[in-house]
């Protein structure tokens, strides 16, 4: 196995990391509907957003809430963001929840806020990874000289810098990936010039 592949491998495995996290908590989400709503997402939200239940009294986002859940009505595909006491009247209507629902409601509220937090500080470990491997390829690469692997080495490079998410990740793999396919061609026509 050439260096090339190896170091394409572990990219491949860095980027597994938040998509099996991402995978959890899908499952859980689906645990989580009726049959009118599904939850879509949970996200923290840093400014309050009004929930948009109807009636709720967090509907101004000055008392509005920050812990969201993204909800969608199967039927017409409309989304909501609500907080928590009305996601659960979404999806449970106004029956009463016995003990044990609302202790197995709240575990895996629990869950899903510390598959959140994993994931963010998966992507986060990711993002810093992927940083390192882009600048010891720059490194290496730059005898080259080729203004095409210098432009895709800017795109990751500005992708990479700030708050992402999973799908940039897997554009950084997939430039990198592009950048070892072309540094292979182009390496060994630096070869054939230098033994010229």
């Amino acid at each position: 196995m050439n260096i090339e592949t190896n170091e394409k491998l572990q990219l491949e495995y860095l980027l597994q990391f938040p998509i099996k996290l991402e995978e959890q908590l899908k499952n859980i989400y689906n645990t989580m509907s009726s049959d009118e709503w599904e939850l879509i997402r949970y996200v923290y939200e840093s400014e309050k957003t009004g929930c948009d239940y109807k009636n709720c009294s967090h509907a101004n986002p000055t008392n509005g809430i920050n812990h969201v859940y993204i909800v969608r009505e199967r039927q017409t595909d409309r989304l909501l963001k609500v907080g928590i006491n009305c996601h659960d009247k979404l999806l449970h209507g106004d029956r009463k929840l016995d003990d044990f629902e609302k202790r197995k409601l709240n575990s895996q509220k629990n869950e899903i806020s510390k598959l959140i937090q994993k994931i963010s500080d998966t992507i986060e470990e990711t993002q810093e990874k992927l940083r390192i491997k882009l600048n010891d390829l720059e490194f290496r690469y730059r005898k080259l000289e080729n203004s095409e692997l210098t432009k895709k080495f800017e795109i990751a490079k500005e992708i990479l810098t700030g708050d992402i998410g999973i799908g940039e990740l897997k554009r950084v793999v997939k430039i990198l990936q592009d950048i070892y396919d072309k540094y292979q061609v182009e390496y060994n026509k630096y070869l054939e010039i230098q033994n010229k």
